[in-house]
């Protein structure tokens, strides 16, 4: 079960920069494209962690 959550989880921060790079691969937008994932990302991690450390304090 674990094993699938992280392989859902990673697929769905993959997704842009997947679709990105495959329509602009041959253009220089793809430098943008990477930048707005590593900003999906980065957001993405920083809302599962806060989520993660609201449930604990609340188990306490």
């Amino acid at each position: 079960m674990k094993v699938w959550l992280y392989l859902s989880l990673s697929s769905f921060l993959l997704l842009p920069l997947i679709w990105g790079l495959s329509l602009f691969l041959k253009t220089d937008f793809n430098v943008i494209i990477v930048i707005l994932w590593m900003f999906w990302v980065y957001n993405w991690l920083k809302y599962i962690l806060q989520e993660k450390k609201k449930k604990e304090k609340k188990a306490f």
